[in-house]
């Protein structure tokens, strides 16, 4: 099955391969994977569904684990 860039499993895909870069230490490509992905969660879901919070809560921990504290505040409030 073939879907299209704008998938909801596509979108599961990337942030698990964000999740993949993160426990890696490569932040910067676990950032892009995560930005994608929450790219295409708020097409499909909608800025209030909890798919929506689970990638913004990742990003705020790719930020957490940076030492870049206020970033991942910022994440983890916009994730509630």
């Amino acid at each position: 099955m073939v879907h299209g860039k704008d998938h909801p499993a596509v979108a599961a895909t990337l942030h698990s391969i964000g999740s993949v870069y993160g426990s890696q230490g490569k932040y910067s490509e676990a950032l892009a994977q995560y930005e994608e992905s929450l790219r295409i969660k708020l097409i499909v879901h909608g800025k209030d569904h909890p798919e929506v919070a689970a990638t913004l809560h990742s990003v705020g921990s790719v930020y957490s684990s940076q030492c870049k504290y206020s970033e991942a505040l910022a994440q983890y409030e916009e994730s509630l």
